[in-house]
């Protein structure tokens, strides 16, 4: 009973509780116990009174007398009803009548109290009453939150409390192939292969660590039910309010290609020309890999050639062509194939045909499929400033790509004091949820000069927290270019 009484008190101010009895002296008994778990009560002497001030206030619970002056307390249930079925309605009565007790229910009266009522009866149904309705509303706020994710995204969603799974969407058990929701998130939960910035990292206690840096990404592997292995990012985000609530939602990229990684033999003395190759692996109908890069972000898919000759004509999925389309370059790899080939402009796109031709291509001596950071372009609006031999250059400069180990940028007149292997102090402000400001001591390892302007590449070496700061930002990144990328439109030919 302590507890009862303890955890009343404590949600005192959670819900309204309505009276009504024509007998004063128990309608002031009642108020002054019920005033201990209720901070708004209200009192009415009879039923219309009772309507009036439910109208008025709208008390979740609402205790009432059968016999009342001018409307009596079934009446009184059924107008409750109509006007918010999700009111609690407690019935207090000296009959016990079977035929008010089948009245009752028909009204969906949530309880039936006898008189007269012991102070601890009260205690109990008030208790009983009070966990429904939270009940109640914490899965309506769940429900809501659910439809609301569904009209906005595909995701695979669960809605938990306390870390354990409450609700998922169709999508969800779909994925599993089950309707054991409990069962399916365990093994979620057992995951052990699972990192924050594609770099696989085994026996992670993701789920510790993402209750730990909510709203935070992360990467894995998983098989669904059909047993294909699918590229999910997994993000948990603790609702406002209700911290014991949140929300893990799991998005598949795998059409992206992202983890995928292609092993690569060195070149032997003697082999033949790249188009005989590239001939070769025509004539075997084997599949190579088309890699397009937007704004950083690696997108990977396989293809078959379809011609090898003056031009290269290339099958493959409509996500490569879109990649194609928007990205200013375009590279070929395989394992028959000594080095990457790249295509600066793809020659034709043909969406109907699901083709790509390609001229014009090199060797591609530094691969980006070879890297070993993520190197992402930033949001237009960032800062940048470099210091030279303690002097800060006036000249506009902006960041094009940036990784954990050096930056791109570009500078549009190059100073006398610029030169290769020299040191600068670089110093930058990125935007976005996951913002960054970082002051570093860089090396340029090389300069390319152009007619407008000219590129610089930055090498550094960041300190820990300096490093979890720029890498969290760019995982917050890369899942904003994922959605930008797959939110753009294309023109078919």
């Amino acid at each position: 009973m302590r507890q009862k009484i303890a955890l009343l008190q404590a949600q005192r101010e959670e819900h309204k509780l309505l009276f009504i009895e024509d007998n004063e002296g128990l309608r002031h008994n009642v108020q002054q116990l019920v005033q201990k778990f209720f901070q708004e009560t209200y009192m009415a002497r009879d039923g219309i009174e009772g309507i009036a001030l439910f109208k008025k206030h709208q008390p979740q619970i609402v205790i009432t007398d059968i016999n009342l002056p001018r409307m009596n307390g079934l009446q009184l249930a059924e107008q409750v009803r109509s006007l918010n079925p999700r009111a609690k309605v407690i019935i207090m009565s000296a009959y016990d009548d079977k035929e008010y007790l089948f009245e009752a229910i028909r009204n969906n009266v949530f309880r039936y109290i006898s008189k007269p009522a012991k102070v601890a009866k009260i205690i109990d149904v008030l208790y009983e009453t009070k966990s429904a309705l939270k009940a109640e509303e914490e899965r309506s706020f769940f429900q809501n939150q659910l439809e609301e994710i569904f009209h906005y995204q595909n995701h695979l969603v669960v809605m938990l409390s306390d870390d354990l799974p409450v609700l998922a969407n169709q999508r969800f058990y779909d994925f599993f192939g089950s309707d054991d929701l409990p069962a399916s998130f365990e093994k979620l939960k057992a995951l052990r292969s699972v990192s924050s910035d594609l770099r696989e990292i085994p026996d992670t206690e993701w789920f510790a660590h993402a209750r730990r840096f909510p709203g935070k990404p992360f990467h894995t592997k998983m098989a669904n039910e059909k047993g294909e292995q699918r590229h999910l990012v997994l993000k948990l985000q603790t609702l406002p309010d209700r911290e014991h609530c949140s929300i893990l939602t799991l998005e598949d990229i795998t059409d992206l290609n992202l983890l995928t990684v292609t092993p690569r033999r060195p070149a032997k003395q003697g082999e033949d020309t790249l188009l005989h190759k590239m001939q070769r692996i025509h004539e075997r109908a084997e599949e190579i890999k088309l890699h397009s890069f937007y704004k950083g972000l690696a997108i990977t898919n396989p293809a078959t050639f379809v011609a090898v000759g003056e031009s290269i004509v290339l099958k493959t999925a409509f996500i490569q062509l879109k990649a194609a389309h928007h990205a200013k370059q375009l590279i070929i790899s395989s394992e028959a194939l000594p080095y990457d080939i790249v295509c600066d402009m793809p020659d034709r796109i043909a969406f109907d045909e699901e083709t790509i031709t390609l001229s014009n291509l090199r060797v591609a001596e530094n691969s980006p499929t070879r890297r070993q950071y993520i190197r992402l372009e930033p949001e237009p609006h960032h800062t940048v400033m470099l210091s030279c031999r303690g002097v800060e250059l006036n000249e506009e400069i902006r960041i094009i790509d940036l990784s954990e180990r050096s930056a791109r940028v570009e500078i549009s007149v190059l100073p006398v004091c610029l030169k290769s292997e020299e040191y600068v102090q670089l110093s930058l402000r990125l935007p976005g949820g996951r913002g960054v400001a970082l002051s570093v001591n860089a090396q340029i390892f090389r300069i390319d000069e152009g007619e407008e302007a000219h590129h610089l590449v930055l090498m550094y070496h960041l300190q820990d927290a300096q490093r979890t700061q720029l890498r969290n930002y760019l995982s917050t990144r890369q899942m904003a270019l994922i959605r930008e990328f797959r939110s753009l439109d294309v023109k078919t030919e």
